[in-house]
């Protein structure tokens, strides 16, 4: 999906008058092809197996951490938050428990 918007914003960004196809910078494929790529996985598939958004986000902030010898202030920048937000999620972790 972003890399539709940013084809379309550019497109827009610099056509002359009227947006061509030419203006439009997506990859050429097949109606098959791209059918496949975009469809829904299967109802098959596990959700339980998957990691929460919440969990990965604990994960990485753990191994940032680890990384830089427990300095929140360089982790904090790094995931472009604030010290006080990362405190805040540090404390969120430690409560879920």
């Amino acid at each position: 999906m972003r890399e539709l918007e940013n084809c379309i914003e550019s497109a827009v960004i610099f056509a002359d008058d009227e947006i061509s196809p030419s203006d439009l910078s997506l990859p050429r494929a097949n109606a098959t092809q791209t059918l496949r790529a975009v469809s829904p996985p299967s109802a098959a598939v596990s959700v339980e197996d998957e990691p929460s958004l919440a969990e990965l986000e604990r994960r990485y902030i753990a191994q940032l951490l680890e990384k830089h010898d427990g300095n929140r202030s360089v982790c904090a920048q790094i995931l472009g938050i604030g010290r006080n937000t990362l405190l805040r999620k540090l404390r969120g972790t430690r409560n879920e428990e």
